[in-house]
């Protein structure tokens, strides 16, 4: 990647953010319509990091019994291991900010509920989903909430995309601060009461 096109709109001087795959970022963007700064990564965002929200691209599909050790390695774990990075970075950021931060990370509904053809983006949402339980409740501490929201189809075409953009524009810049740990489906009632990752 190159650092000419990892930011995707001019950085937004209040420390607002949506990191992750460029389509979906703009998109997201353009519907908080808040002048939120869009990067593939906050190591390109200069200044202040206060609001976030992340969007890690998933791995392609696979039949497990056909995947090798390296495919899924980098596939899993490289998928992690970005997503990991990009929540230290913003929690050191808003570490030093006395106010503290919000983040919110998106994750696809399909493979986080254990689709039977999402791997290994189904193994990426499960781990994730443990990760950010935990976050929530360690960055809490220092006034950081993480907040997760589940989306059904692509971001860029979804009928459940003007629904997630008004409850992350309520998580990044409502009047929510005691919203920590949350975990909400924006999927049109998918399994609804019945299952959860």
């Amino acid at each position: 990647m190159n650092d000419s096109d990892a930011i995707t709109i001019p950085a937004a001087s209040t420390g607002d953010w949506i990191i992750g795959a460029p389509e979906a970022a703009s998109v997201l963007a353009s519907l908080l319509g808040r002048g939120v700064g869009t990067a593939s990564s906050l190591e390109h965002t200069p200044g202040p990091v206060r609001r976030l929200c992340l969007v890690p691209a998933m791995p392609e599909p696979c039949a497990f019994q056909d995947s090798s050790a390296e495919h899924l390695h980098a596939s899993i774990g490289g998928t992690l291991t970005l997503l990991m990075t990009e929540l230290r970075q913003a929690a050191r950021a808003m570490g030093r900010n006395p106010e503290g931060g919000r983040i919110v990370v998106l994750l696809p509904e399909k493979p986080s509920m254990g689709a039977a053809d999402g791997f290994p983006a189904a193994a990426v949402c499960g781990a994730a989903v443990s990760m950010l339980r935990t976050l929530a409740m360690e960055l809490e501490r220092r006034n950081i909430s993480v907040n997760t929201l589940f989306y059904s189809g692509d971001l860029s075409a979804s009928a459940n995309t003007k629904a997630l953009t008004a409850l992350l524009d309520t998580l990044l810049f409502g009047d929510t601060a005691p919203v920590i740990g949350q975990e909400v489906f924006v999927a049109g009632g998918a399994d609804l009461g019945r299952l959860h990752p």
